[in-house]
């Protein structure tokens, strides 16, 4: 689990379906180019998508990261 000394880092995904969170990256999805903050703002672009984030938290015992389950589809 992670600790106090972790770092975080962030990458958004685009996706054409839902699921479950995971730890390998789930089918349909694509990273969001420069998503790569903690929070997002979807864009027009991304309106009948599904969104995931990718969070990878790394210590000085090595890193690993997991998907979050999909949003809601995106609207306008």
């Amino acid at each position: 689990y992670p600790v106090p000394s972790d770092t975080y880092a962030y990458a958004w995904f685009s996706c054409t379906r839902t699921g479950a969170a995971s730890l390998t990256t789930p089918s349909g999805c694509t990273a969001i180019s420069g998503a790569i903050t903690n929070t997002f703002t979807p864009l027009s672009v991304q309106v009948g998508k599904f969104l995931r984030v990718r969070i990878t938290a790394t210590s000085s015992a090595g890193s690993t990261s997991y998907f979050s389950a999909a949003t809601a589809k995106v609207v306008n």
